[in-house]
């Protein structure tokens, strides 16, 4: 019990902090913006169940309140558990050293999947909770009912945990294969398309919801039966219910625990081999110009991982979807009651700001950074080898999703070069905005790739301070709109970010030299 409590600790410190070493400043920064970001969704997902609540509420269809609460639940999990999840239990690099000391394998598999658990309550928490609240504001409150929805936030995710670590294992033991990578990346984007479409038709959405929340509830109770067995406990008070949703949450997952710890060391050695099918051969370079090798070298490891490609790549990509969504649904200016230039503002500072790759570039040199230092390269040259990377992969996206936008809205030439300018613009702030944030929140010590590329500080905080930037970019034009043309206020932007731009790029070539030093 001593091993599994310390294994957990050290497991729960390596999942919360940011950076290769456990101070206690860092460990309290990277716990406070997990809470900041737990109660920012907590917030927005309340609103939304309140205004459901009350369409339920007049419908008579308030358990399509607690569906929404197990289903957003189960899925978020179902996701995690594929992507991620599956990834720290069973690829980590610190899987040598654990297998070698004097513990039990049963209880290194428990401690990795207990830590996982944890960090899923925490994201489920804000979807789960305001949705069973609103529910119990509107139906009223009895003490059972209210045992039964605290009991049941902790066995929602089990059985879609288990579910998840299964679907995880055979897409990795797939993952050799020639069409796994690709067939990845098209499922994804098919999942953001899906999303952008819910999204841009709220209204439409909330009254198919109302209009036929009797058959989505007995579709939900057929597709996922311990829906069912919840929301019986709940709303009718069904003790024998809640007792068959603990069974069929629990025994999946008690199943899976038993083989894979009796297991844990070979399935851990296989997925290790399948992830490593690529022979190493040394070649040469054919180029001896220092920064094409550089770039060459950014470039073949963001094409290596599809987490990295696609998380680098989600951002602009999401513009090229928001847009193509629009023709069907015309829903992008009239959303927002207002013109489409500052609408067009707003979207591409939201997707070129929503992510960098520069932001965990210096993370995922791993313990090969010291090479950098070793060779006679100039820590200047590498900084703008990674900007230059990004510009790559973003610009065209940005500038075909800026083009859409022109053409689907018919903007005029004037505004259609000035959005070009400012897409350019905001491009490159992007890419410098990554980069010093990437030099300052690393974690070169990391024990799985998805915990840098996906859970990382350095990755709340670019989103964080994008959706401050996009807010703040498009939040004065709607105050001072009546004073100011569409044009002269994307010229304005664009003249100010270049200004800043500029200087935060000065600042980082001075300070890149003394911060390399510092990275070990």
């Amino acid at each position: 019990m001593n091993n599994f409590l310390t294994l957990l600790k050290i497991s729960l410190k390596t999942n919360l902090s940011s950076q290769q070493a456990f101070s206690t400043k860092r460990k309290a920064g990277s716990a406070a913006l997990l809470i900041l970001l737990i109660c920012v969704m907590g917030f927005y997902v309340s609103m939304l169940a309140y205004q459901m609540g009350k369409s339920f509420a007049a419908s008579g269809m308030l358990d399509m309140l607690i569906m929404f609460a197990v289903i957003g639940g189960v899925f978020f999990t179902l996701l995690n558990s594929i992507i991620s999840s599956f990834h720290f239990i069973f690829k980590s690099k610190d899987h040598d050293m654990l297998l070698s000391l004097p513990i039990k394998t049963s209880e290194i598999f428990l401690t990795k999947m207990t830590s996982v658990l944890v960090l899923l309550y925490a994201y489920i928490a804000p979807i789960y909770i305001p949705f069973l609240t609103v529910y119990f504001i509107f139906a009223g409150v009895n003490a059972a009912m209210v045992i039964y929805a605290f009991l049941g936030f902790f066995f929602t995710p089990l059985f879609a945990f288990a579910i998840g670590l299964l679907i995880g294992m055979l897409l990795n033991s797939l993952n050799s294969l020639r069409f796994a990578k690709p067939l990845y990346i098209v499922f994804f984007l098919a999942f953001i398309v899906l999303v952008m479409t819910i999204s841009s038709n709220p209204l439409k959405i909330m009254q198919y919801l109302s209009g036929n929340s009797g058959r989505i509830i007995s579709v939900a109770s057929i597709v996922y039966f311990p829906y069912y067995l919840l929301s019986t406990a709940i709303s009718a008070n069904n003790f024998w219910a809640f007792l068959g949703f603990i069974a069929v949450n629990v025994v999946p997952l008690a199943a899976l625990v038993a083989v894979s710890s009796k297991y844990y060391v070979k399935l851990s050695s296989f997925f290790a081999r399948s992830a490593k099918t690529k022979k190493f051969e040394y070649k040469e370079s054919a180029n001896t110009n220092v920064m094409g090798v550089l770039l060459k070298k950014e470039l073949k490891r963001l094409i290596s991982s599809t987490n990295y490609l696609i998380n680098s790549c989600i951002g602009p990509l999401m513009l090229i979807i928001i847009v193509i969504v629009n023709i069907f649904t015309g829903s992008l200016s009239a959303m927002l009651n207002a013109p489409i230039l500052a609408v067009s503002l707003l979207y591409i500072a939201f997707t070129t700001l929503l992510n960098s790759p520069l932001a965990v570039s210096i993370s995922l040199e791993g313990e090969t950074f010291w090479i950098y230092k070793s060779i006679p390269v100039k820590p200047s040259q590498i900084i703008t080898a990674k900007l230059i990377m990004q510009l790559i992969i973003f610009l065209p996206l940005s500038l075909i999703g800026t083009t859409l936008l022109c053409v689907v809205f018919k903007v005029e030439a004037l505004g259609i070069f000035m959005l070009t300018l400012y897409t350019l613009t905001i491009n490159a702030f992007g890419a410098v905005l990554g980069m010093t944030i990437g030099l300052k929140k690393y974690n070169l010590h990391y024990t799985n790739e998805i915990q840098v590329v996906k859970q990382s500080s350095a990755v709340f905080i670019t989103m964080l301070i994008g959706l401050l930037i996009a807010a703040s970019i498009f939040a004065p034009y709607m105050l001072l709109g009546r004073y100011i043309s569409e044009v002269w206020y994307v010229a304005i932007i664009t003249v100010l970010l270049a200004i800043i731009t500029y200087i935060m790029y000065s600042k980082l070539m001075r300070t890149t030299s003394e911060q390399f030093n510092k990275i070990n």
